[in-house]
């Protein structure tokens, strides 16, 4: 009632009465498992956005994770179906969130970009030039930097950043090359080269037009705060 603006959180904000329920029960789920499990069969749930995550060090701690869960959820109505289950292995490494999360040595867990992720990047590159053919070029490269700038940040955690970045680079290079040969048709390379290419301080070419210059890939690594 306090609140300033409920009318349109109520009215933006609708969420499944059913999807509480289960949200909430299985929260009580940790507390349950402090009952019932011993100090070295306890672990962390962790939830995020719908999913539920269960770490475990192996497939028999699995199995008594997988009926505790099942009765604590039956002895409440609730269930979850078995094609939503999904077991993933560290050792072999699995997809989550865009990212590829793999055990090395020592227990170290390397976080990379998905080759998936860098792929469909790709392609949203080549779809935005291939739809915009007839938009002006600064405008062009105005939409570019957004996406190139929000998929940086949003992957700037992961590791071997610079391999990335440097096929990220080349690529995105080329696509603006061919971008403007079909924009420029009638115009030799030369021509096309020394309009909208110049080079900056740091001996790099950068694509222009109009006091908008294209951004490149080249984010430095952010820290990752670590958890148990």
């Amino acid at each position: 009632k306090e609140y300033k603006y409920k009318q349109e959180f109520i009215e933006t904000k609708k969420i499944s009465f059913q999807k509480i329920i289960k949200n909430f029960s299985l929260h009580g789920f940790t507390l349950f498992q402090k009952n019932n499990f011993s100090k070295s069969n306890h672990i962390s749930i962790i939830f995020y956005n719908n999913l539920i995550l269960v770490p475990s060090p192996s497939s028999n701690h699995i199995i008594l994770l997988y009926r505790y869960i099942f009765k604590f959820l039956k002895n409440r109505g609730l269930s979850i179906k078995k094609n939503r289950i999904w077991v993933l292995n560290l050792q072999k490494g699995f997809n989550f969130l865009g990212f590829f999360f793999k055990k090395q040595k020592k227990n170290n867990i390397n976080i990379t970009i998905s080759r998936q992720n860098i792929q469909s990047h790709k392609i949203e590159l080549k779809k935005f030039l291939k739809s915009n053919r007839a938009l002006s070029i600064d405008k062009v490269i105005y939409q570019l930097n957004r996406k190139i700038y929000n998929w940086q940040l949003y992957y700037s955690y992961a590791s071997n950043l610079k391999k990335t970045w440097s096929e990220m680079n080349y690529y995105l290079f080329w696509r603006i090359w061919q971008w403007s040969k079909k924009k420029h048709k009638n115009k030799g390379s030369k021509w096309i080269y020394k309009r909208y290419w110049s080079q900056k301080k740091d001996s790099k070419w950068v694509f222009h037009f109009n006091n908008q210059y294209l951004r490149s890939y080249n984010f430095k690594k952010q820290k990752i705060i670590h958890l148990q």
